[in-house]
């Protein structure tokens, strides 16, 4: 079989899900600003996936949503 039918094949049987990820870094001394920022990823689909603190008070967050078909 070619790659493009066993590529056609596995979508039926599995379809899984797409994802769009956006990274985000924030400087925050308060959970108030983390709060907030949460708050508006959130009401806009984003979904957090991980999160790093590589320097005290600063937050790497990494965030997913179902990708547009």
């Amino acid at each position: 079989m070619s790659d493009a039918v066993m590529e056609a094949v596995a979508a039926e049987r599995a379809p899984w899900p797409r994802w769009d990820y956006r990274v985000v870094e924030i400087h925050a001394r308060h959970a108030d600003a983390l709060e907030e920022e949460l708050r508006e990823l959130g009401a806009n689909g984003w979904e957090l996936s991980l999160i790093g603190e590589p320097v005290p008070n600063t937050y790497r967050w990494v965030f997913r949503r179902p990708a547009a078909s």
